[in-house]
């Protein structure tokens, strides 16, 4: 019987050989399972990390680092008490396992395969170590407004789904398919297969690979050791490209979607770098639609810095909206020269259905029913229930007939807004994730609205991203619908007007005024009350005033004066100049008129008729 043991280490620098800066991973399970006949033990690692297996039949066997395996026992592990079981998942144990991981790792991942296979022949096996090492995963859930909702969905189907496919459990690192594997997918770079004798990839080429530990980028000192992102062992495998000629496309997908849908793009970069005084990784996205035009383009090198401390895979994207397209299609490429540091890893490529919040404005109003001349107060509401902000938020409330904003009456969060209008619509600060903006105006019922109650809706337009640093989508939303219903109220207004002059003749050449009396005799407010007078040709440019004649404007032939009180009185005087010909008599009529009903129309007009005064070498007489 044979005796196999080894050794769980954390490479702490990544250098995939065990050193003096390492230390064992302790209460690890590790399972040796009889490939045979499935009979299989399970160890803990001890303090120092070592597992043992005593009483080992000989025999083809698997080595399997499988943390959450239940079971097991201390090491040394006696063979005898195996028992059947399925074949073991291998599974790193999270960073909390080591002391002293790097600054800001978050996990662990293989520098050797964590399944290892073995025949037992007789002979004791030792040394079959298994290397964890630190490394830094950011997810895009550090910058995805939790609000959303994410399909599992990948719409990716080229490079595996975008993971760029897999091997067997116990393959041995630096393995890469012998021939490209998608070249289909990566159509301006050139396919190599890891070889440690030589700088690989080089300039404009890419490989496809699992653990990545003997380029001689690696040896050097220039580039982390790495392993997927996918499964972060053997079986997992990744892009790597060394990046040239800026626009050159190193992988391609087109897909099916849904229009006007929304969809995250994401996937995981890393920046091979280790150390600091080089080019950064400069490589873009852009996702096309099915005419090839670009929806969405973005250099990436910004997001991937070098990170000295541990290999740090990071998630990017956007939440980009399919509009009318029925296919998408995804492009990477090269952004910078081909320059020493110019290098990184992708990986998990996926385009995901999302759902995306809508931020609805709620109105509301401080009065269900109104009278004509009462003065109602809108108030809208719009919360923003997420995290990320909502930028460029533009209001707009088109105030129904029958209604007339009130000017000066906007306020935004209590805050007094003079010279806006909602009617044309102003702007609003951005809304913050967790707090609400508050709109509130005023109007005035001018008369009964035509349909009654009036239908008042609110609209906000804003741009919103979950994605931070994503592209903004813009929504236009509606609030509710706020009825005013305007109560008629059955009264009578009684209008009269009265034309006179002080002038008893008209002389050619001078001015001539009329003064206009409109009165209300009542009993109600009389509405839109117009007052409508021709005047003569014979008077030249016509003017009004509602001031006794300190100011004047142009008389157009009729003036709305609003809404006049019962018993209230408005003078209005209209003069122009007697024309040079104007002979015998000037007639001229005003008429008032008004929605509101009026018992008696006979005072509704007023005649004056002037004589033009006869001229003799420019002397009356």
């Amino acid at each position: 019987m044979a005796t196999v043991s080894g050794l769980l280490d954390f490479d702490r620098n990544r250098s995939a050989t065990i050193d003096a800066g390492d230390s064992g991973i302790a209460n690890v399970p590790v399972v040796l399972q009889n490939i045979a006949t499935d009979v299989s033990l399970v160890v803990l690692t001890d303090a120092a990390g070592n597992y043992v297996f005593i009483n080992v039949p000989n025999g083809s066997y698997r080595i399997v680092e499988a943390f959450g395996t239940t079971g097991g026992v201390a090491s040394p592990g006696d063979f005898t008490n195996a028992v059947v079981g399925s074949v073991p998942t291998a599974v790193t144990p999270p960073i909390s396992f080591v002391t002293n991981p790097p600054s800001g790792s978050t996990n662990l991942d293989c520098l050797t395969p964590n399944t290892i296979f073995i025949t037992v022949t007789g002979a004791d096996i030792t040394n079959q170590n298994i290397l964890n090492g630190p490394v830094i995963y950011t997810p895009i859930q550090t910058i995805l407004d939790p609000c959303t909702t994410l399909s599992t969905t990948n719409l990716i189907t080229d490079a595996d789904n975008g993971t760029f496919g897999f091997f067997l459990p116990g393959t041995p690192a630096n393995t890469g398919p012998a021939t490209a594997p998608y070249p289909g997918a990566t159509p301006d770079f050139t396919y190599v297969v890891p070889d440690p004798t030589t700088f690989t990839p080089t300039d404009g080429e890419y490989t496809v690979q699992n653990i990545m530990t003997d380029a001689m980028s690696n040896v050097i000192g220039a580039w982390w050791r790495i392993a997927d992102h996918t499964t972060g062992n053997e079986t997992g495998r990744m892009m790597v490209v060394n990046g040239f000629n800026p626009g050159a496309v190193f992988f391609r997908s087109t897909v099916s979607v849904t229009p006007n849908t929304n969809f995250l793009f994401s996937t995981w970069i890393l920046n091979l770098f280790k150390v600091t005084g080089f080019p950064p990784a400069q490589l873009g996205v852009r996702i096309l639609d099915q005419n090839g035009n670009t929806l969405f383009q973005q250099t990436l090198g910004v997001l991937i810095p070098e990170n000295t401390n541990a290999p740090e895979w990071k998630q990017i994207g956007t939440v980009i909206n399919s509009l009318n397209n029925t296919q998408l299609t995804v492009e990477f490429f090269s952004e910078g020269e081909a320059v020493i540091g110019n290098d990184y890893a992708i990986d998990d490529v996926a385009l995901n259905p999302i759902t995306v919040p809508i931020f609805t404005p709620v109105k509301s109003s401080n009065a269900q029913t109104a009278l004509v001349g009462d003065i109602v107060t809108y108030t809208v509401q719009l919360t923003n229930t997420c995290t990320s902000s909502l930028t460029d938020v533009f209001f707009e409330d088109i105030i129904p007939l029958g209604l007339t904003f009130i000017p000066g009456s906007v306020t935004v969060n209590g805050v007094s807004q003079p010279g806006v209008d909602p009617n044309v619509g102003f702007t609003l600060p951005d809304i913050v994730g967790g707090t609400t903006t508050v709109v509130t105006f005023q109007v005035r019922v001018e008369g009964i609205p035509n349909p009654n109650p009036a239908i008042n809706v609110a609209t906000i337009d804003y741009s919103y991203t979950p994605v931070e640093g994503g592209i903004p989508m813009t929504f236009s939303e509606d609030s509710n619908q706020v009825p005013l219903l305007v109560e008629e109220v059955a009264t009578e207004a009684d209008l009269a007007v009265v034309k006179s002059s002080v002038q008893q003749t008209a002389v050619p050449g001078e001015t001539f005024s009329y003064t206009i009396v409109v009165s209300n005799l009542g009993p109600a407010d009389a509405e839109s009350v117009l007052l409508t007078d021709i005047i003569p040709s014979s008077i030249l440019s016509p003017q009004y005033s509602l001031d006794d004649g300190v100011t004047f404007q142009p008389w157009t032939g009729s003036l709305n004066l609003g809404t006049v009180e019962a018993e209230g009185v408005r003078v209005i005087i209209i003069g122009g100049t007697v024309s040079l010909t104007a002979t015998g008599d000037i007639t001229n009529t005003a008429v008032v008129s008004s929605p509101t009903p009026d018992p008696n129309l006979e005072n509704n007009t007023s005649t004056l008729k002037t004589p033009v005064a006869a001229i003799v070498r420019g002397v009356p007489f």
